[in-house]
């Protein structure tokens, strides 16, 4: 028996993408202090602590920072994504799958969906959703 082309509802929709917008800030966040860190070790006035202290700094801050990076979401992204344009929306000549994705966060099409309210999503999550083959239109942007 198939799987009923059922997807999240925009509600939803609208949660899960703001949820992967809070981790990628988070992480941007995080390398901010980590960073932080690092030039308070680098200004220290003492050489003692500063040599002992800016190499571990400097490679913490560098494994932080590597993480608060659009490419590490789009794997999430592309799943969620995927989700809706293969389950939520008919493939049509001549579409790809943004035109998909834009048509569904447009309520242009939602299918087995009532609810056709427009949604947008935030501009951190349509970067990474540019990095993951997904481009959204402007108005389907905060």
């Amino acid at each position: 028996m198939p799987i009923p082309q059922i997807t999240v509802t925009p509600t939803d929709f609208l949660a899960l993408q703001q949820n992967i917008t809070d981790q990628q800030a988070t992480f941007v966040s995080c390398a901010a202090l980590a960073e932080s860190g690092l030039t308070l070790v680098a200004e220290l006035d003492d050489v003692a602590p500063s040599v002992d202290l800016v190499p571990g700094y400097a490679a913490h801050f560098q494994g932080v920072e590597q993480y608060d990076a659009p490419q590490n979401f789009t794997n999430i992204v592309t799943i969620l994504n995927s989700h809706i344009v293969n389950r939520g929306t008919v493939a049509l000549p001549g579409d790809n799958q943004s035109t998909r994705l834009n048509r569904w966060l447009a309520g242009e099409e939602r299918v087995n969906q009532v609810d056709l309210t427009p949604i947008q999503v935030t501009a951190e999550y349509a970067a990474i959703s540019a990095v993951a083959g997904f481009t959204i239109d402007a108005g389907n942007i905060a």
